[in-house]
């Protein structure tokens, strides 16, 4: 049995909604009856121009910034310990027991240092979740605010809309919302 790609179906139902909304059906829609009032936004625009889209960026992207650089400097520590390595077995001054336990030692920290940065990823990732979460909330709220005043029956995010004229375009009026 075939798994339905639930991306395509919803795509396909975005597109069915917009054409049935485009089209017109007969004299009914043409003189403003049976009319189904869409809006489209467009939430990264929301959360990228908005003022506390713009903080949370800000943060994020500083702590990541500095994630990285931390990252870089304890990398740059281990290439150095294992050219070390490389160098004082080339030299043959060390006894093979010795260069065994270095080699051992440093696959330790080199393991311990992927360990450390999958989690630091992971908590960055889960930072920026929760740092995104009220802002979703209120934009959210925006929306529905502004769908129920505007008497839009359905609000779209413009991302899986393949065609819609700017007159139904609320992100700005989103952003104004959001930003109070």
């Amino acid at each position: 049995m075939k798994r339905l790609n639930v991306k395509f179906l919803g795509l396909a139902l975005a597109l069915a909604l917009v054409a049935a909304v485009a089209l017109p059906a007969g004299p009914a829609q043409a003189q403003g009856q049976g009319q189904f009032p869409i809006a489209v936004v467009d939430l990264s625009k929301v959360l990228r121009d908005s003022k506390s889209g713009k903080g949370i960026d800000k943060n994020l992207k500083d702590k990541s910034t500095k994630l990285e650089k931390d990252m870089q400097t304890k990398d740059n520590e281990l290439k150095k310990l294992y050219e070390d390595l490389v160098k004082e077995a080339q030299s043959g001054k060390s006894s093979k027991e010795a260069l065994e336990k270095k080699e051992r030692d440093l696959q330790n920290k080199i393991q311990a240092f992927q360990t450390q940065r999958a989690k630091s990823y992971e908590d960055m990732s889960k930072s920026a979740e929760s740092a995104l979460k009220p802002l979703q909330t209120k934009t959210e709220k925006a929306i529905e605010q502004i769908a129920k005043s505007n008497g839009y029956v359905v609000v779209l995010n413009s991302a899986s809309v393949v065609y819609s004229p700017n007159s139904i375009d609320i992100t700005a009026d989103v952003v104004k919302a959001v930003d109070k």
